[in-house]
């Protein structure tokens, strides 16, 4: 009988049809992080938020914390399940910063975390608008701002830092009737920073934008 001879690539290929070639084919698909859009329609109860589809997903995980490390969850709000992608978010305290991230989940398992966005939920009260300061002297000035619908009063802040750690005497949340308040016995050639909140009874806006103003002369 004539011996029959195999070559290497004759055993190569009788070894992979017997246990199957090197494949990912079963390997369970990797699946990449949603990529968050900014919140819409932000009330002082909730907000809207939406991510990309991402392949190979068939629900996703959504985290809402009022921390950014996560640790304190909003009820409901941990790794709840969604099918589409978009959610609607309610019951929300009113004036809070809240830090929202979304996962991608299959059968298989999950995506590493979406990049963390945040959004502050409305004020019941609207934020006054700080006007450029007047009748600037070496030793004060006059401040003025936005009349806020429903306020009763309003909270003045003024100090020589951008964080308000260093405010000045009388000026650490001063309640102010009207629109305007004179600012006196400053320093001469100083920086002062400035915010106003609006009021109504027990419920308090956001601060308006910080403005700041230099008095004359050299400090």
């Amino acid at each position: 009988m004539e011996c029959l001879k195999f070559t290497r690539s004759f055993w190569l290929v009788l070894l992979l049809g017997m246990f199957g070639a090197c494949s990912n084919d079963d390997d369970p698909i990797q699946l990449t992080a949603p990529q968050l859009n900014d919140a819409e329609d932000v009330t002082t109860s909730g907000f809207t938020i939406s991510w990309s589809e991402v392949s190979g997903a068939n629900k996703y995980l959504l985290d809402i914390a009022t921390d950014e490390s996560f640790a304190n969850k909003v009820e409901g709000y941990d790794r709840k399940e969604v099918t589409g992608t978009s959610a609607e978010v309610d019951d929300l305290e009113f004036a809070t910063l809240y830090y929202i991230r979304v996962y991608a989940a299959s059968n298989d398992g999950q995506s590493q975390p979406s990049a963390t966005k945040q959004v502050t939920t409305e004020a019941l009260l609207a934020s006054p608008v700080l006007n450029e300061a007047e009748d600037i002297s070496s030793t004060g000035f006059t401040i003025s701002w936005t009349e806020v619908e429903g306020a009763d009063e309003y909270l003045l802040d003024i100090a020589t830092d951008e964080d308000f750690n260093d405010k000045i005497e009388g000026y650490d949340r001063k309640e102010v009737d009207g629109l305007s308040s004179v600012v006196e016995d400053l320093e001469p050639g100083t920086t002062y920073y400035i915010r106003v909140y609006a009021v109504q009874g027990e419920i308090e806006s956001l601060p308006s934008d910080v403005a700041s103003v230099t008095t004359e002369g050299e400090e």
